[in-house]
C-alpha cells in the first residue's frame, strides 16, 4: 500500500471521519496522518469494494489482519532504522554534489528491503519539517474539544489524619462556544484522565469532531511535532465516540490556547471562591464545583452581550454528533497462547477462560474490559465471556471442550444420584460413599459412571448385590464391583461365621482377670 502504515486505531479514526462526509485534506488536518496515506487505505477500500461502515464496527485484530499480513515490529524496525540516519543525511546535504536521490541509493544499498524513494523522501521531510510562524484559526461549532490538566492543584484534607492531599483539575473547553466542564480528580493517570474526558463528552450532551489535548502520558505515548503517537487507550475512547485525537505540539503552548485561558479564569472563579473550605474527599469537592461552573458558562461574555452556554445553544449543540449507547470502558490487549486445557490464563486475574479446544498451541490475543473477555486467533474472534472473578478461578464454555471433556463437565453429584437411585437406594448409597470420599471429583465422577455402567452390562440384580457386599464391607471402589462381578461373588451366598464357646477349665483366664 503507498504511504506510511499507521495503526488500525488510527485507520479507524480516518474512517470515522470519512463516513461523515469529511474530505481527505480535512481529515490529514484533524488526524495528522498525510493524505498520501489516507489515499492509500481508502483506494484499497473502493478497489475491494469494503463498506465504511462494516469497518468501522469490526474489531482492531480482525481490521488489522484484513489489511495487513505482515508483522507491524518489522515495519516499526524498518522506520526506525531509517530514522537514525536522518541527521547525518541533514549534514551531507550541506556538503556539493549530494542530493535526495544520492543518499537513497546508498540507503536501498546497505538496505534492500528499505523504502521507496518516494517513501524515503516523506520521512526525511516529516523529520526535518520546520514552521515557526503562528496562525490565527478560526473555531468551528462543533469542530474541537481542548482538554488539559490545570497546572495548579488544589487541597484536600484526609478527615481521619489531617494530611493535605493535592488533587488535579481537568478543563474541557469547546473551540468555538467556549462553554467549559471541569472535573477534580486523584490523578492523571489514564484512568482518572479518560473517565474525566468522557463526562465532559456527557456534560456537553454530544460529541465534537476531535479533541485537542496536551501531551501528557495519559493521552500521547510518544510526543512528536508532526505524528504524535497517541496512547492506546485514549485512541480507544476516541474511536468508541468517533472522535478524532488531535494533539498539541510539545512545548507549544499557542495550539493549546483556547484551554490554557479558560485554565486562568477557572482559578479566579472556582479555587478562589473555593480557597476558605475544607473539603474531605473529591466528591464534596466536585458538588462544589458544580454551581461555580454553571455560573462560569452562563456570564457575559467580555465585549459580547451573550454568555457561553447562550452561544453553545444556539449555534453549537445542534452540530455535535449524538453520544453512543454504551459508555467507554478501557482495554487490556494481551499475547497468550491457549493452553492444553484449552484455557488462556490471564495472571492479574488469576483466572482462565477458555476456547475451542482445536485452537489448543495457538497464539492468541486476548482483549479484556472490566465486564467481557474477547479471545481471537488471526483476527478471527473465536471465545466470547462475561468477565468472571470467583473462587472456581475457571470460566467454561462447554461447547468449547472436545465431546470426552464436555460430558465429564455436564455430569454432577445430582445427576449421578438420581441415576443409583432409579436402580436401588442401595446403588444410590454406594454412590454417595464414592462421592464423599477424598478425590479429585473428574475421578469420582469417572468411578461412579463406571459402577452405574453395570448395570447394561450385567442387570441390575447383580449390580444391587454387588454394592450390598461392599457397603457391608465397608469397601466403596469401581474396582471393588468388578472384581465382585468378574469373579461372580454377587451369586455365592453370604454364610455367617460359627459361634464358639470355649468349655470351663481352672486354667482358663475369664474377662473379669483383666478388668
Amino acid at each position: 500500500m503507498a504511504g506510511t502504515r499507521i495503526p488500525m486505531s488510527s485507520l479507524k479514526q480516518i474512517l470515522l471521519l470519512r463516513s461523515l462526509g469529511t474530505g481527505k485534506n480535512k481529515i490529514e488536518e484533524l488526524t495528522g496522518v498525510s493524505k498520501h496515506t489516507i489515499n492509500g487505505y481508502l483506494d484499497q477500500i473502493a478497489r475491494k469494494g469494503y463498506v465504511l461502515q462494516d469497518l468501522i464496527q469490526m474489531e482492531e485484530p480482525a481490521l488489522e489482519a484484513l489489511f495487513h499480513g505482515t508483522n507491524e515490529g518489522d515495519e516499526v524496525q524498518r522506520f526506525n532504522t531509517l530514522k537514525e540516519l536522518f541527521p547525518n543525511f541533514l549534514e551531507e546535504l550541506r556538503r556539493v554534489g549530494v542530493n535526495r536521490m544520492l543518499l537513497w541509493q546508498e540507503y536501498k544499498e546497505k538496505h534492500p528491503l528499505g523504502y521507496s524513494y518516494s517513501q524515503f523522501c516523506y520521512h526525511f521531510q516529516q523529520w526535518n519539517a520546520t514552521n515557526k510562524s503562528s496562525l490565527h484559526i478560526e473555531q468551528k461549532p462543533g469542530d474541537k474539544v481542548y482538554v488539559d490538566f490545570a497546572g495548579k492543584k488544589f487541597p484536600i484534607v484526609d478527615r481521619y489524619t489531617g494530611e493535605v492531599i493535592e488533587v488535579e483539575m481537568l478543563v474541557a473547553t469547546l473551540g468555538f462556544s467556549g462553554l467549559t466542564y471541569i472535573e477534580f480528580c486523584v490523578s492523571q493517570k489514564k484512568e482518572d484522565f479518560l473517565q474525566c474526558v468522557e463526562n465532559a463528552m456527557m456534560y456537553f450532551g454530544g460529541v465534537p469532531l476531535a479533541c485537542v489535548p496536551d501531551n501528557l502520558k495519559s493521552g500521547v505515548s510518544k510526543a512528536c511535532r508532526y505524528e504524535p503517537r497517541i496512547a492506546r487507550d485514549m485512541e480507544d475512547l476516541a474511536n468508541h465516540y468517533g472522535i478524532a485525537i488531535v494533539p498539541t505540539r510539545s512545548r507549544k503552548p499557542q495550539d493549546k490556547a483556547w484551554v490554557e485561558r479558560m485554565v486562568n479564569i477557572i482559578y479566579s472563579r472556582v479555587y478562589a471562591v473555593l480557597r476558605n473550605d475544607v473539603f474531605h474527599d473529591i466528591h464534596s469537592l466536585n458538588q462544589a464545583r458544580l454551581p461555580l461552573l454553571e455560573k462560569h458558562n452562563g456570564l457575559k461574555m467580555q465585549d459580547r452581550d451573550y454568555s457561553r452556554r447562550e452561544l453553545f445553544e444556539r449555534e453549537e449543540r445542534a452540530l455535535l454528533r449524538p453520544l453512543p449507547k454504551d459508555r467507554f470502558e478501557i482495554k487490556y490487549y494481551l499475547n497468550l497462547k491457549l493452553g492444553g486445557n484449552n484455557h488462556v490464563y490471564i495472571k492479574r486475574e488469576q483466572h482462565y477462560y477458555s476456547a475451542p479446544y482445536r485452537f489448543i498451541g495457538k497464539q492468541c490475543k486476548v482483549i479484556f474490559t472490566a465486564r467481557s473477555v474477547s479471545i481471537y486467533v488471526n483476527g478471527e474472534q473465536i471465545a466470547f465471556h462475561l468477565r468472571f472473578t470467583s473462587a472456581t478461578r475457571y470460566t467454561t464454555n462447554p461447547e468449547h471442550l472436545a465431546k470426552e471433556k464436555r460430558y465429564i463437565l455436564e455430569l454432577s453429584p445430582e445427576k449421578l444420584l438420581e441415576r443409583g437411585r432409579q436402580i436401588s437406594p442401595v446403588v444410590e448409597k454406594y454412590l454417595q460413599e464414592i462421592l464423599n470420599k477424598p478425590m479429585y471429583v473428574e475421578q469420582a465422577y469417572k468411578s461412579c459412571e463406571g459402577v452405574l455402567s453395570f448395570s447394561r452390562r450385567v442387570g441390575h440384580d447383580r449390580l444391587i448385590a454387588s454394592c450390598q457386599r461392599g457397603i457391608q464391607l465397608n469397601v466403596f471402589t469401581y474396582m471393588f464391583i468388578k472384581n465382585i462381578i468378574t469373579h461372580s461373588l454377587d451369586k455365592i451366598e453370604e454364610q455367617h461365621p460359627q459361634q464358639y464357646t470355649l468349655p470351663f477349665h481352672e486354667n482358663i483366664r475369664g474377662a473379669q482377670h483383666y478388668q
